[in-house]
């Protein structure tokens, strides 16, 4: 289901293989919008196109904007929150990157009036994101993460 507006001229809505090849991707992405399995009863916001492609060729339903100090539209966490029970956010396992999670997670939930945006990290001894814990420990690393938080 396709959601209920146009991006603004400032965002653009990306699907996972509409980036082009290469490309560093424009500051206001939003990476696999047009992939959301709404039939899911979660989502995984995470931070770069890298990440997100792991997650989603590991069956994850997930998007990702272009970096953890990008905010998604107010109206775009409503209708997420509309949609979802539970709305992870999940970026770096380093100090910067838990902060900027959980600003995300305090915006959403203010935005939205809700509790549904949680705030996730990996483990700290692991690798400090999705791509890096991919390379040195495998995908079952990831999986097992993720196994407990969601």
């Amino acid at each position: 289901m396709p959601s209920p507006w146009l991006p603004s001229s400032t965002w653009w809505i990306e699907g996972g293989c509409d980036r082009e090849e290469g490309g560093r991707g424009r500051p206001r992405d939003i990476w696999f919008w047009k992939d959301i399995d709404y039939s899911q009863h979660y989502l995984i916001i995470t931070k770069s196109y890298k990440d997100a492609r792991i997650l989603k060729n590991l069956g994850y339903n997930v998007i990702a904007v272009q970096s953890e100090s990008t905010y998604l539209p107010d109206n775009y966490t409503k209708y997420l929150a509309s949609k979802f029970d539970k709305i992870f956010v999940l970026f770096d396992n380093d100090e910067e990157g838990i902060g900027w999670v959980m600003k995300h997670q305090e915006k959403y939930n203010s935005t939205t009036n809700s509790l549904k945006f949680i705030p996730v990290w990996y483990d700290i001894n692991l690798p400090k994101d999705t791509g890096d814990i991919y390379v040195e420990k495998g995908k079952q690393a990831i999986i097992t993460e993720l196994k407990h938080m969601i």
